[in-house]
Protein backbone atom coordinates (compact mmCIF):
# COMPACT_ATOMS: atom_id res chain seq x y z
CA UNK A 1 0.00 0.00 0.00
CA UNK A 2 2.59 2.22 0.28
CA UNK A 3 4.45 1.84 -2.32
CA UNK A 4 0.73 2.47 -4.16
CA UNK A 5 0.81 5.77 -2.26
CA UNK A 6 4.02 6.56 -2.93
CA UNK A 7 3.42 6.17 -6.97
CA UNK A 8 0.79 7.99 -6.74
CA UNK A 9 2.49 11.07 -5.25
CA UNK A 10 5.40 10.70 -7.80
CA UNK A 11 2.23 10.94 -10.90
CA UNK A 12 1.03 13.92 -8.84
CA UNK A 13 4.61 15.96 -9.21
CA UNK A 14 4.95 14.44 -12.71
CA UNK A 15 1.63 15.90 -13.77
CA UNK A 16 1.90 19.10 -12.12
CA UNK A 17 6.02 19.21 -13.23
CA UNK A 18 4.50 18.63 -17.07
CA UNK A 19 1.63 20.65 -16.73
CA UNK A 20 3.82 24.13 -16.68
CA UNK A 21 6.27 22.59 -18.47
CA UNK A 22 3.62 22.53 -21.09
CA UNK A 23 1.80 25.85 -20.91
CA UNK A 24 5.93 27.45 -20.99
CA UNK A 25 6.27 25.75 -24.22
CA UNK A 26 2.92 26.83 -26.04
CA UNK A 27 3.00 30.23 -24.49
CA UNK A 28 6.33 30.74 -26.07
CA UNK A 29 5.76 29.09 -29.38
CA UNK A 30 2.36 30.11 -29.55
CA UNK A 31 1.79 33.38 -28.07
CA UNK A 32 5.48 34.36 -27.86
CA UNK A 33 5.36 35.18 -24.08
CA UNK A 34 8.68 34.73 -22.41
CA UNK A 35 8.02 36.62 -19.33
CA UNK A 36 6.80 33.77 -17.38
CA UNK A 37 9.74 31.62 -18.03
CA UNK A 38 11.69 32.21 -14.83
CA UNK A 39 8.51 31.86 -13.39
CA UNK A 40 8.05 28.61 -14.56
CA UNK A 41 11.16 27.48 -13.35
CA UNK A 42 10.96 28.78 -9.75
CA UNK A 43 7.80 27.29 -9.96
CA UNK A 44 8.75 23.75 -10.88
CA UNK A 45 11.68 24.04 -8.63
CA UNK A 46 9.53 25.22 -5.60
CA UNK A 47 6.89 22.18 -6.10
CA UNK A 48 9.84 19.58 -6.26
CA UNK A 49 11.44 20.86 -2.85
CA UNK A 50 8.06 20.93 -1.25
CA UNK A 51 7.93 16.79 -2.47
CA UNK A 52 10.90 15.99 -1.01
CA UNK A 53 10.07 18.12 1.97
CA UNK A 54 6.25 16.65 2.01
CA UNK A 55 6.82 14.80 4.98
CA UNK A 56 8.02 17.35 7.22
CA UNK A 57 5.00 19.70 5.83
CA UNK A 58 2.55 16.40 6.46
CA UNK A 59 1.08 16.75 2.63
CA UNK A 60 -0.80 14.14 1.53
CA UNK A 61 -1.39 13.43 -2.10
CA UNK A 62 -4.64 15.49 -1.90
CA UNK A 63 -3.01 18.48 -0.07
CA UNK A 64 -0.01 18.60 -2.46
CA UNK A 65 -2.25 18.46 -5.50
CA UNK A 66 -4.10 21.12 -4.51
CA UNK A 67 -1.05 23.28 -3.98
CA UNK A 68 0.27 22.52 -7.90
CA UNK A 69 -3.18 23.36 -9.15
CA UNK A 70 -2.68 26.62 -7.42
CA UNK A 71 0.73 27.30 -8.84
CA UNK A 72 -0.62 25.83 -12.27
CA UNK A 73 -3.28 28.34 -12.44
CA UNK A 74 -1.03 31.21 -12.41
CA UNK A 75 1.56 29.87 -15.04
CA UNK A 76 -1.59 29.62 -17.50
CA UNK A 77 -0.79 33.64 -17.84
CA UNK A 78 1.28 32.04 -20.55
CA UNK A 79 -1.45 31.58 -22.55
CA UNK A 80 -2.28 35.37 -22.17
CA UNK A 81 -5.02 34.51 -19.50
CA UNK A 82 -4.56 37.97 -17.92
CA UNK A 83 -5.08 40.38 -20.13
CA UNK A 84 -8.58 38.87 -20.99
CA UNK A 85 -11.44 39.62 -20.45
CA UNK A 86 -13.38 37.17 -18.48
CA UNK A 87 -15.89 37.01 -15.46
CA UNK A 88 -13.99 37.17 -13.12
CA UNK A 89 -10.60 39.03 -13.23
CA UNK A 90 -7.72 36.24 -13.83
CA UNK A 91 -5.62 37.97 -11.24
CA UNK A 92 -8.11 37.40 -8.26
CA UNK A 93 -9.16 33.89 -9.58
CA UNK A 94 -4.96 33.61 -8.72
CA UNK A 95 -4.50 34.77 -6.22
CA UNK A 96 -7.60 33.03 -4.12
CA UNK A 97 -6.68 29.65 -5.19
CA UNK A 98 -2.72 30.78 -4.38
CA UNK A 99 -3.52 31.71 -1.01
CA UNK A 100 -6.25 28.71 -0.29
CA UNK A 101 -3.24 26.41 -1.52
CA UNK A 102 -0.69 27.97 0.75
CA UNK A 103 -3.04 28.04 3.70
CA UNK A 104 -3.12 24.50 3.05
CA UNK A 105 0.40 23.87 2.90
CA UNK A 106 0.13 25.63 6.72
CA UNK A 107 -2.91 24.02 7.61
CA UNK A 108 -1.43 20.53 7.22
CA UNK A 109 2.04 21.76 8.65
CA UNK A 110 0.23 22.50 12.22
CA UNK A 111 -2.34 19.83 11.57
CA UNK A 112 -0.23 17.58 14.04
CA UNK A 113 -0.74 20.36 16.97
CA UNK A 114 -4.40 20.62 16.41
CA UNK A 115 -6.45 18.64 19.27
CA UNK A 116 -9.66 16.01 18.47
CA UNK A 117 -12.28 18.43 19.09
CA UNK A 118 -12.23 20.62 16.36
CA UNK A 119 -13.87 23.56 18.54
CA UNK A 120 -11.22 24.35 21.17
CA UNK A 121 -9.29 27.76 21.64
CA UNK A 122 -5.86 25.82 20.58
CA UNK A 123 -7.32 24.39 17.54
CA UNK A 124 -8.72 28.48 16.59
CA UNK A 125 -5.75 30.01 17.44
CA UNK A 126 -3.84 27.65 14.88
CA UNK A 127 -6.58 27.67 12.17
CA UNK A 128 -5.97 31.70 12.94
CA UNK A 129 -2.10 31.22 12.39
CA UNK A 130 -2.13 29.02 9.31
CA UNK A 131 -4.80 31.63 7.86
CA UNK A 132 -2.01 34.35 8.56
CA UNK A 133 0.55 32.56 7.42
CA UNK A 134 -0.80 31.99 3.74
CA UNK A 135 -1.64 35.93 3.63
CA UNK A 136 1.74 36.76 4.88
CA UNK A 137 3.38 34.70 1.94
CA UNK A 138 0.88 36.38 -0.18
CA UNK A 139 1.67 40.06 1.00
CA UNK A 140 5.39 39.16 0.73
CA UNK A 141 5.35 38.29 -2.80
CA UNK A 142 3.02 41.23 -3.48
CA UNK A 143 5.59 43.59 -1.79
CA UNK A 144 8.61 42.53 -3.67
CA UNK A 145 6.72 42.42 -7.08
CA UNK A 146 5.87 46.32 -6.05
CA UNK A 147 9.59 47.06 -5.33
CA UNK A 148 10.31 45.03 -8.94
CA UNK A 149 8.20 47.68 -10.28
CA UNK A 150 9.45 50.37 -8.63
CA UNK A 151 13.28 49.53 -9.29
CA UNK A 152 12.57 48.72 -12.90
CA UNK A 153 9.86 51.45 -13.64
CA UNK A 154 7.99 49.22 -15.92
CA UNK A 155 6.41 46.54 -14.06
CA UNK A 156 8.47 43.53 -15.18
CA UNK A 157 7.71 41.43 -11.97
CA UNK A 158 10.02 39.94 -8.82
CA UNK A 159 11.68 38.16 -11.84
CA UNK A 160 12.51 40.81 -13.64
CA UNK A 161 10.75 39.52 -16.89
CA UNK A 162 7.55 40.95 -17.46
CA UNK A 163 5.07 39.16 -20.02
Amino acid sequence: MATKNLLYEYYVLGIGVLAIIYLAVRGVLGNQIYGFIPDAIFTIAFLVMLFFTRKIWNLTPASYSLIAFGFVLHNLGFLGFYGKSLPLDWDHITHFFGAMSFAVLFYKFFEPKLEKKVATIKNTITYFVAGLSAFGVGAIIELLEFIAYIRLNRGDGILFTGP
